[in-house]
């Protein structure tokens, strides 16, 4: 049965010609992401003409979004937001709804800015990644955005307040709409979710301030037929850069790296020469290997997983005697699968570990977020004369 549904998720992702047996399930799917998309309007409508209220805070807010499912960049992009904030000199902090991490619920703080307050499955994993790779920048969790926006000025008084996956929680006002699309495949098959990964109608991107396209290095036009959607809006394309965050030595429980030191042994060994088994749970996991590949790796086997996926000992386990198996000479994972594994059972083999950086084609984007804040600052200024 598993296995069926994975076959049908396939074939509706294809974005191709659907084959005869699977026709029914996708009209059905097709019925489900009608009523999905009403729905979504209706929930943008109500927010967008003021039928219900929004809330606003005291100080700027800066939305990073998507309208796809997944795999944007979110992360990367939300962490080179908060530098070039930080780098212009405003007090920054990094709202995170902590998806599938305890903390998500109730809310509160998983770094000060100086230290770790929560672990992996208190924050959840992508607000843990951040919070690391954030030296000096508060990161806060909690579905409840304006809550923790309150939290985050009583404690930290920031200038700036970042939105880790805002496009859609309207219910918090925002200075700022970053509107991230993929540049290879920007709306996935065209279709909504269930059909589609599309989580709101392309309409939708009206809403936004900018566009960036990501994964855009070869990806020099807008999406064919939907100029409409972009009139009027600066666009910037971005790539991701892989890099090693570091290295956890064969027969040691995974536990904080330190990206300074631990990956000089893979790096000067030239990471090129390695036989890799990658395991990834991500929702990408094809761009994992990819991201393997442009640093040199060759991969001789991989198990994937799906996004957010928890991994148990046994998962661990038998990735270990898999990558032996396969005659690997170590196993690779994402910064983001990482942050689930820790304090699990020690690895057989040594495990590299690889994580994403946003980068701009030009130093377009630095300067339209730098005058926009500017802008943004100035008249916040002028209304409170």
């Amino acid at each position: 049965m598993e296995k069926r549904l994975q076959n049908i998720r396939s074939v509706a992702l294809s974005g191709g010609k659907i084959p005869t047996a699977y026709r029914p399930a996708m009209a059905i799917l097709s019925g489900l992401s009608a009523v999905y998309g009403g729905v979504q309007k209706i929930h943008s409508d109500i927010y967008m003409n003021g039928w219900l209220a929004r809330h606003r805070l005291a100080c700027t807010v800066i939305s990073i979004g998507n309208l796809a499912a997944g795999g944007t960049g979110k992360t990367p992009m939300t962490e080179y937001v908060a530098r070039l904030c930080q780098r212009r000199g405003y007090k920054t902090a990094v709202l995170s709804r902590g998806y599938r991490g305890r903390a998500e619920r109730c809310g509160g703080v998983v770094s000060d800015g100086h230290q770790l307050l929560m672990t992996p499955e208190v924050a959840g994993d992508e607000p843990f990644m951040l919070a690391v790779g954030l030296a000096g920048t508060p990161v806060l969790v909690g579905q409840d955005r304006y809550r923790s926006g309150r939290l985050a000025i009583d404690r930290f008084a920031p200038d700036v307040i970042i939105l880790d996956d805002g496009f859609q929680h309207l219910k918090l006002e925002r200075d700022l709409d970053i509107l991230l699309l993929d540049g290879h495949r920007p709306f996935g098959n065209g279709h909504l979710l269930p059909r589609g990964i599309l989580r709101e109608p392309l309409s939708a991107i009206c809403r936004a301030d900018v566009v960036v396209l990501t994964r855009s290095e070869h990806a020099e036009k807008l999406p064919a037929g939907h100029n409409r959607y972009f009139t009027g809006k600066p666009v910037f394309r971005s790539s991701h850069q892989p890099k090693i965050e570091g290295m956890l030595p064969a027969g040691q429980s995974p536990h904080p790296l330190d990206s300074n030191n631990s990956g000089d042994r893979y790096r000067s060994r030239r990471f090129s020469s390695q036989r890799i088994f990658a395991f990834s749970g991500i929702a990408r996991n094809d761009s994992f290997h990819q991201s393997i590949k442009q640093l040199g790796g060759h991969v001789i086997g991989n198990m994937g997983f799906s996004d957010h996926f928890t991994y148990q000992d046994a998962d661990l386990a038998d990735i270990g005697r898999a990558a032996v198996n396969a005659g690997a000479d170590c196993m690779a994972t994402t910064a983001k699968d990482y942050a689930r594994i820790a304090k699990q059972i020690p690895l057989l083999l040594d495990l590299v570990v690889v994580n994403v950086k946003m980068a701009f084609m030009d130093d377009g984007f630095d300067h339209f977020l730098i005058n926009r804040l500017t802008d943004i600052t100035q008249l916040k200024k002028n209304l409170r004369q």
